[in-house]
């Protein structure tokens, strides 16, 4: 597979429980050229890293006896998180859509389905490089923008500021008090 991009400078966490997919997911970064992987077998212990190490990007499982998605919750409103701001794609072999939005609603960057090829993998990490969201912080969310596609409203218009195209007309100036046009006043 011919990268267009150079990782080799990248650092990345891999957060599984699975030793043999840390295993898989080290080596195919490996072979994308990314040499600074560190490995979390828990939840607890890639939140501990993420806190006090900067990262490039995290790859986070999230399954029911893995919950990834609290780890980026506490990260993305730990205000000093050396890695609060980085991109995480969360893994998961669990793809129902209620999985993809809680980790999007939970401040993920990006949701990867297990299983994943290297193909995937370098796609994943071409997207969080091509793809850049600036960063939300509300009082209920913190992440990146969970906007993806710029989509013009139904009627073409901007939804802030315009005025919608089926206003009702301003009142014509030639027309009376009464509201009659003047050839018809008698």
């Amino acid at each position: 597979m011919a990268a267009a991009y150079d990782f080799s400078a990248l650092a990345v966490l891999v957060a599984d429980k699975n030793l043999n997919m840390r295993r898989l997911l080290r080596s195919i970064l490996r072979e994308l050229n990314i040499r600074m992987v560190t490995d979390a077998a828990t939840p607890e212990q890639a939140l501990e890293l993420l806190v006090s190490k900067p990262f490039d990007v995290a790859f986070i499982e999230w399954a029911p006896d893995f919950d990834g998605n609290a780890t980026v919750r506490q990260l993305r409103r730990d205000a000093k998180a050396l890695s609060r701001y980085i991109p995480v794609i969360v893994t998961s072999a669990y793809t129902e859509v209620k999985n993809v939005v809680t980790s999007r609603d939970d401040g993920a960057t990006q949701f990867l389905a297990k299983p994943f090829t290297a193909k995937m993998i370098y796609s994943h990490l071409q997207g969080v490089v091509e793809g850049h969201r600036p960063f939300v912080q509300s009082k209920v969310f913190v992440g990146p923008d969970r906007r993806r596609r710029k989509k013009p409203s139904p009627d073409g218009s901007e939804r802030r500021g315009a005025k919608p195209k089926d206003a009702a007309p301003k009142p014509d100036s030639e027309k009376s008090e009464s509201g009659k046009e003047p050839s018809e006043k008698k």
